[in-house]
């Protein structure tokens, strides 16, 4: 007859969490300050913030690398849960309105520069770079028919 295990034995035994549980909990922990990171970000760009700006694109940098890292780890996917997709889902969407944000401080920015740079500026956004010959080479005579 075998002995029932003591409840301390049975404790020891026992680990808080399964590993993927674990995996999850530090993902949704890093995707969490990375959406509160991005939040300050926004409020920053909204403000013209330069300070704000650049600490938050520091932040970003160190935890996309933290985030890669975990992914890198073997934790790709952990699980299914509904609370990291939510949580994956808002910071897809932050990172698009910070993409908009910025385009947009861009142009401004942009427009800034050209006003700046004296009264001949232009304005327009630069042409697009064309990879057509030119109609006619330099140094050649046009010909009209």
């Amino acid at each position: 007859m075998m002995a029932k295990p003591s409840i301390d034995e049975a404790r020891d035994c026992a680990s808080p969490l399964p590993p993927m549980a674990e995996a999850v909990r530090s993902r949704l922990a890093l995707l969490r300050e990375l959406q509160a990171s991005l939040s300050g970000s926004r409020r920053a760009l909204l403000a013209l913030d330069l300070g704000g700006i650049e600490r938050g694109t520091r932040e970003q940098i160190e935890l996309g690398g933290r985030l890669a890292e975990d992914m890198a780890a073997g934790n790709r996917r952990p699980g299914r849960d509904l609370e990291l997709q939510r949580a994956e889902d808002e910071v897809r969407q932050a990172l698009r309105l910070q993409a908009a944000l910025l385009a947009r401080a861009r142009a401004k920015l942009r427009v800034l520069g050209n006003m700046l740079a004296g009264p001949s500026a232009n304005y327009a956004a630069p042409p697009a770079r064309s990879f057509a010959p030119p109609r006619a080479w330099p140094g050649e005579a046009r010909r009209e028919f």
